[in-house]
């Protein structure tokens, strides 16, 4: 690559670390603005995941490692959808997460600013560029529920800002205020969404 190139590229993202340019339909690639490059282990390539989105490829500029490139997912980021009018669907997707963040936290790799922003939906959520760049002295089943909450995180209070009346209908649920109180929803959202789909619908 060349930075004539990266330069026609569209911009899709921008973050503390570097620019993110969509280079066709299926690649993606992010150019670091830092120096001191520390990118991803691509030992995880061998995971086949779906919605977590990893690096593929390096990418040299001259014969300066500069970032790398990963699959482009087209959609909507989260913060800009709506995901609170099909509870059935929004349990599907999590229950398909959480068997991919499993099999990333067998490799010890922990979340690394999990946000709204770079959670994508298409019919799906999409996790992206979202893995810290080293392995934490942890173990497999810590690493799994850290993980685990950060997503249930973000997606349970995505659906208390979009239903502002969520949360004192599950506090006059004794059933789902107990839930809560144990912090069901970030251990177990689907268990939990599938209560409230239940009690309050």
């Amino acid at each position: 690559m060349n930075y004539d190139k990266i330069h026609n590229l569209e911009l899709i993202g921008r973050g503390f670390e570097g620019r993110v340019f969509k280079l066709n339909d299926n690649t993606a690639i992010k150019i670091f603005s830092c120096s001191n490059i520390i990118i991803p282990e691509f030992k995880f390539s061998n995971l086949n995941l779906k919605y977590i989105v990893l690096p593929k490829e390096k990418i040299y500029i001259g014969n300066v490692l500069k970032g790398y490139t990963m699959n482009y997912i087209k959609g909507i980021s989260l913060n800009k959808t709506n995901i609170s009018n099909n509870y059935d669907l929004l349990i599907n997707i999590c229950k398909e997460i959480k068997r991919e963040i499993q099999l990333v936290s067998n490799n010890q790799i922990p979340f690394s600013d999990l946000n709204e922003k770079n959670i994508i939906y298409n019919n799906a959520f999409y996790l992206i560029d979202c893995l810290s760049k080293r392995n934490l002295n942890i173990s497999k089943e810590e690493c799994c529920k850290n993980n685990l909450k950060e997503f249930y995180k973000i997606i349970f209070y995505k659906l208390l800002n979009e239903n502002k009346f969520l949360m004192n209908k599950i506090l006059k649920s004794n059933e789902l205020k107990n839930l809560y109180m144990k912090s069901i929803p970030y251990t177990d959202l689907p268990y939990f969404l599938q209560k409230i789909k239940t009690r309050i619908n």
